[in-house]
């Protein structure tokens, strides 16, 4: 059996892929240790089941800067438009910190804070507006990648430009984790994501250079190029760390057919990326949960359910802006408490008339997800098109599966093919609200049919099982340890 270091830029405890990883890779019975990276807490170990995570720690945070309350606030809220998804993301964030002072605060201060906020809030409405159509729930929202890669090229060209020095975030973590890494010595680094992956390639060349055999494989959870809705230098440092690292990489896994076939022609692989899917193994919830048509107490009214992260690419804005349309139907979004994106759909609910059926319900343990959501009328993944969200096959995709859910997805092509190939819900247009709510009175009036198809595939049941895609990466560690 061999020796595994998983490596993420996060805590791994958040981390529910290579969570997964390790209970699938000590169940097979290879030694494990996680190596990772948290920007808000000191360095430390964590364990899970009995494995033993090196975490680095640091006070930073890789997202746009917010302000503080005293410095410029037209540094994100007074532009004349929001270009990207991300300026109008860090304006809203930078409304939530003045709203929580404002509430805090006390006397003549409250007053002003107060009025503060609504100008700014205001402000914030008027201008998003005006921006580009991606803001707008009628917009097919097609990113032009050429485009966008243009907005990353001066950054990459630079001859002194180095896409790992632009995440100051992780400053230390080589010296932290690098040691670590090399006491364990590790048959196999699985690096999860580009963040940490530089850390990987080095700690694989130290390895081999006293003598050791080392594999590195990199699992790429998305498509970098294609995260057209981050800032661009953002952007330009993750692709330019990318580009300067996958050629010490030995072997690759990603998540769907389609992004492999897109690394294959970016970086001229020799052997195609592993496919493993980000499939959730459901497991009964506690008996108090109940079930998601519980919690609203909706009888048996139709009921569209979305779970998972909410920001403006995703889509959101599309099926509220179809409920008109679609009378008596309800729409419940599981996600954070605290979202920064949620208050925005809410006005648009209330301004369209149908907020009394727009419902918000905080996540729930990630493998109780399908059981919770059973009794909704159908699952919804209304992304928008960007070369990223084109190849993903989504948490959301899989979780609607184990719930026996009829799907109804944008024509993102990854998902929308899997939904045609199966026939297991429908495909509207992307940020199309009246395609949408088309294909979703269509789905719903069938959706016993498909219920049922869900049900006695047996091929689509056994597909979308963890047991199943962990085959994957524990034959590659089989392969690697036999060569």
């Amino acid at each position: 059996m061999a020796r595994i270091a998983y490596i993420a830029g996060n805590n791994i405890l958040v981390d529910a892929r290579v969570l997964k990883y390790i209970d699938s890779a000590v169940g097979a019975g290879h030694e494990v240790r996680g190596f990772g990276s948290d920007t808000t807490q000191p360095a430390r170990v964590e364990h899970y089941k009995g494995v033993e995570l090196d975490v680095h720690g640091r006070d930073s945070d890789v997202s746009p800067r917010i302000p503080r309350w005293d410095e410029a606030p037209h540094r994100v809220v007074l532009r004349w438009r929001y270009t990207y998804p991300w300026q109008l993301e860090t304006a809203s964030t930078q409304l939530h910190s003045w709203q929580r002072r404002a509430r805090r605060a006390r006397g003549i201060q409250k007053v002003v804070r107060t009025a503060h906020v609504r100008l700014a809030g205001a402000w914030v409405r008027v201008a998003g507006s005006w921006s580009k159509p991606w803001l707008r729930a009628d917009n097919a929202g097609v990113d032009d990648p050429s485009l966008k890669m243009a907005e990353v090229m001066p950054f990459i060209d630079s001859p002194d430009f180095d896409g790992e020095d632009e995440f100051t975030v992780y400053d230390g973590a080589e010296s932290y984790l690098g040691p670590r890494i090399d006491a364990f010595e590790p048959d196999i680094i699985h690096a999860h994501d580009v963040h940490l992956l530089g850390i990987a390639v080095r700690a694989a060349k130290r390895a081999r250079a006293r003598g050791r055999r080392v594999t590195l494989i990199y699992d790429a959870h998305e498509y970098v190029k294609g995260q057209t809705h981050l800032p661009p230098r953002y952007r330009a440092g993750l692709i330019a760390m990318e580009n300067a690292l996958m050629g010490d990489v030995d072997e690759v896994i990603t998540v769907s057919d389609r992004l492999a076939d897109y690394l294959i022609a970016d970086f001229k692989l020799s052997r195609r990326p592993r496919v493993v899917m980000n499939v959730t193994e459901p497991e009964p919830p506690p008996s108090d949960l109940g079930t998601v048509r519980e919690k609203l107490e909706i009888g048996d009214a139709p009921l569209m359910a979305y779970s998972g992260n909410v920001n403006l690419m995703r889509g959101l804005d599309t099926a509220i802006a179809a409920l008109p349309a679609l009378p008596g139907t309800h729409l419940v979004v599981l996600t954070q408490a605290n979202n920064r994106t949620m208050p925005r759909y809410m006005t648009l609910a209330r301004e369209l008339g149908v907020d009394d059926r727009v419902h918000q319900l905080p996540f729930v343990n990630a493998r109780h997800v399908s059981p919770f959501l059973h009794d909704a009328t159908i699952g919804i993944s209304p992304l928008q098109r960007t070369p990223n969200h084109d190849v993903a096959i989504t948490n959301k995709f899989c979780e609607y599966i184990h719930a026996r859910l009829p799907i109804l997805t944008s024509d993102t092509p990854a998902q929308a093919d899997l939904v045609r190939r199966y026939d297991i819900g429908a495909v509207h247009v992307a940020g199309d609200s009246e395609s949408f709510a088309t294909q979703a009175a269509e789905l719903m009036r069938r959706a016993h049919e498909v219920r049922q198809r869900l049900d006695n595939d047996r091929e689509l049941n056994e597909t979308f099982t963890w047991h199943r895609q962990a085959q994957e990466f524990l034959e590659l560690y089989e392969e690697v340890a036999a060569r």
